[in-house]
């Protein structure tokens, strides 16, 4: 079974298939959970291929997640489960409706709806109609006297589903629904190095943390003597969301800051031309790889935000009737 194909990243991806590196039947599980570029019929598919043809495994009970005792067997009733609600997504039931809750646009990411319908059938006519121009959608179907059920259904072109979300569980279904594979983590090597330029192609319009960042770290890396203890505690205790990249982002205004975020496995290389805002990452970057001395970092930062605070001002007075035409120099 080829597992890397679901890794949403094509640079980790390619790192990891050119290393010859072997997977796991739990991390082969977790990459078709969270893989965003097939749809949950494919996850079902390769669910069904892995049990079919990888050994089984158990997994330990941990924070967010219960003990498996059989990764196939939870496989198999996570399969359907999803099917059972899907089932019951479909159907038409008294005192339900359907909510078009949002849309996303490839230039303008995810735009709010709701809308309201009775039926699924007439949801999808109004978004393949009025907003074929959309790439993925969310539908909520709600019991209007329960505001805490809810199956909530994402679509992509085609009429295609690609997720799926259950809210107000009944008791039995727990067990299963609860063993989320989102409780997992996992330190996957990465061909990042600190300073390169990374972000996440997957969020770039929907979320500021999606860079592009200069990074100072991915995943925990290989195990010495100074991180052993740490991932040796992910590995019992750690989620999807301890999975962290970390390095500077770069503001609107030009400012930088150290933040965290996660999944890793989403990010690739930059490899585009930077936004205005981002310029100065190139200079941390070169920062970050000892190829640029800590004075130049410092008069290059202020000389970018200078450029930008003047083009902002100048932009401003423009509308005002005002003509700005000097922008400060480095070199003078």
């Amino acid at each position: 079974m080829d597992s890397s194909k679901f890794i949403n990243s094509k640079d980790i991806r390619n790192h990891l298939v050119s290393t010859g590196y072997v997977f796991t039947t739990l991390e082969t599980a977790w990459l078709i959970f969270q893989c965003n570029h097939i749809t949950l019929q494919d996850k079902h598919a390769a669910w069904q291929e892995l049990i079919d043809s990888m050994p089984d495994c158990q997994v330990a009970e941990r924070p967010n997640c219960k003990e498996i005792k059989s990764i196939h067997q939870y496989l198999t009733d996570y399969i359907a489960l999803q099917n059972k609600y899907l089932d019951l997504f479909r159907q038409v039931d008294i005192g339900w409706i359907y909510q078009l809750r949002s849309c996303f646009y490839e230039d303008d990411g995810w735009i709010n709806e709701e809308r309201c319908f009775s039926s699924l059938s007439l949801c999808l006519e109004y978004v393949n109609s009025k907003r074929s121009d959309s790439i993925r959608w969310i539908i909520t179907k709600r019991k209007l006297d329960a505001r805490n059920r809810l199956i909530q259904v994402e679509y992509e072109r085609g009429n295609r589903i690609v997720d799926l979300f259950v809210q107000g569980s009944p008791e039995e279904d727990i067990e299963v629904d609860i063993c989320s594979l989102y409780g997992l983590w996992f330190n996957f090597p990465t061909p990042f190095q600190k300073g390169d330029i990374i972000w996440n192609p997957s969020q770039k319009r929907t979320n500021f943390m999606a860079g592009p960042i200069a990074v100072l770290g991915a995943g925990l890396g290989p195990s010495n003597e100074s991180n052993e203890a740490l991932i040796k505690n992910h590995l019992e205790n750690g989620d999807n969301t301890d999975m962290n990249v970390w390095g500077y982002f770069a503001s609107e205004e030009g400012t930088v800051y150290q933040e965290v975020d996660y999944n890793y496995m989403d990010y690739e290389y930059y490899r585009g031309e930077l936004p205005e805002n981002a310029k100065i990452l190139q200079y941390v970057s070169a920062y970050l790889k000892d190829e640029l001395s800590l004075e130049m970092l410092l008069k290059t930062y202020h000389y970018l935000c200078d450029r930008l605070r003047t083009e902002a001002s100048a932009c401003d007075a423009h509308n005002l009737g005002w003509e700005i035409t000097s922008i400060p120099n480095p070199t003078k």
